[in-house]
């Protein structure tokens, strides 16, 4: 899926302060609740929910929409296996 914090293709993670956003999205995927130990933001857009603009929330889902998605991408390993 796109919306892994490795992925996140739509959001402009390239530019200035790019790296430290991801990062931030990758320090809150992983946060654990001292007490328990669980995740503590478990589940897309959790976890990118302040750090990422709306906007943003919305492309990285448009992409995987259009990229990521098992029927979209089955298609076209189907068309280059054939």
């Amino acid at each position: 899926q796109n919306t892994q914090p490795w992925f996140l293709y739509g959001a402009d993670l390239a530019g200035p302060g790019g790296e430290a956003r991801r990062a931030a999205v990758l320090r809150r995927f992983y946060e654990r609740d001292p007490g328990t130990g669980q995740y503590m933001n478990v589940g897309w857009p959790k976890y990118a929910k302040g750090i990422l603009t709306e906007e943003e929330i919305r492309a990285v889902e448009h992409y995987d929409d259009t990229h990521f998605r098992w029927d979209v991408r089955r298609q076209r390993l189907v068309g280059q296996m054939v």
